[in-house]
């Protein structure tokens, strides 16, 4: 059985995404579609090179925004704005989630 996303048909049997695809791909433009279609999900499937210098320096350079935009919320708790404090932890939380939970969970208990 394949182990692409698929639903059940009518009797029973397992049709995939790319099978209800096909089924419905029989124009000219629909076979273009198919192939252009197939190669996105090729492209999907290869695995792309990590240049870990790279890596690193992004991985760096999202530390520094981070830590700049919690210096920011911080200042303004320190100088009793708390509306701007929360909304400026509300941006972050939302543009960096998780990675910056800890520090927003602290900053809020401050306020």
């Amino acid at each position: 059985m394949s182990s692409a996303i698929g639903c059940a048909g009518s009797n029973g049997s397992r049709r995939t995404v790319a099978d209800q695809w096909s089924s419905r791909s029989w124009s000219p433009s629909g076979f273009r579609q198919r192939a252009s279609f197939d190669q996105a999900l090729d492209a999907l499937e290869q695995k792309s090179a990590v240049d870990p210098g790279e890596l690193a320096r992004c991985n760096a350079r999202v530390q520094r925004e981070l830590a700049a935009k919690l210096a920011e919320a911080e200042a303004a708790i320190v100088r009793g704005d708390r509306d701007e404090a929360r909304a400026q932890l509300r941006a972050i939380d939302g543009q960096y989630g998780g990675l910056a939970a800890p520090a927003i969970l602290d900053l809020n208990a401050r306020m």
